[in-house]
């Protein structure tokens, strides 16, 4: 089994232990009534104003990708395949950048077992302004901002094989944490990146050709050993 440590482990790690610290904090609102049961391969949206806490499951998060084309005096927008830009796992918050931010639409579906907190903006910023909870959101921002930055690194950043890679990598993780919801590993790259379906099956038979991966019925096994750095 691979014992690499990437950045998304070490994330994924530092995401864990905080949890642990302020489980408390998030079991404390399963005793509310404001709680949302969501089944599973449900999509769903917010409320104007709502956020929503995850206190079990798994939730896909999710954009649509638009191409702009410009002409004089007009602009086209054409919609295309939804990307998976993140997932929304135990303590996790949604609908901050609705309410919040500058409109971006976010696209969720329950993918295993979800149910969430869900509240209004006046309790939220009247509940997590206190001082003691005040310091879990200001942890869970920083988290989500280093998914974010560790994402867009991921895949903007390397070369075609780099990015499948860490994808490979990230779905290993993903797994041994219990939070895998895509087993497809095609489709667990397929839905979070633009590289073609024939580069990524010709990388992904030379990886387990080469003995450095195994697979069973298109879900990753395990990586046997550590994955080249060039290809």
């Amino acid at each position: 089994m691979s014992r690499i440590q990437t950045p998304y482990s070490h994330i994924i790690d530092e995401y864990n232990k905080m949890i642990s610290k302020n489980i408390k904090a998030i079991d404390s609102l399963s005793h509310s009534s404001n709680i949302r049961q969501i089944a599973d391969d449900t999509s769903f949206t917010l409320s104007t104003g709502e956020i929503i806490i995850v206190l079990e499951g798994v939730i896909a998060v999710e954009m649509q990708e638009h191409n702009f084309i410009l002409a004089p005096g007009k602009a086209k927008t054409q919609a295309k395949k939804l990307f998976q830009v993140g997932k929304g796992i135990k303590g996790m918050f949604f609908g901050i950048v609705e309410s919040y931010g500058p409109g971006i639409q976010l696209h969720y579906t329950a993918k295993k077992n979800v149910k969430v907190f869900s509240c209004n903006l006046e309790y939220f910023e009247k509940h997590f302004t206190q001082p003691d909870k005040f310091t879990f959101l200001m942890n869970m921002m920083a988290i989500t901002l280093a998914f974010l930055l560790d994402a867009h690194d991921e895949r903007a950043i390397g070369t075609r094989y780099f990015v499948i890679r860490s994808m490979i990598y990230r779905y290993l993780k993903q797994k041994n944490e219990g939070v895998l919801h895509d087993p497809s590993l095609a489709n667990f790259i397929l839905r979070r990146t633009k590289i073609s379906r024939s580069y990524l099956f010709q990388v992904l038979s030379d990886l387990k050709n080469g003995g450095y991966i195994t697979m069973k019925n298109g879900e990753l096994v395990d990586i046997v050993n550590e994955l080249p750095e060039k290809y």
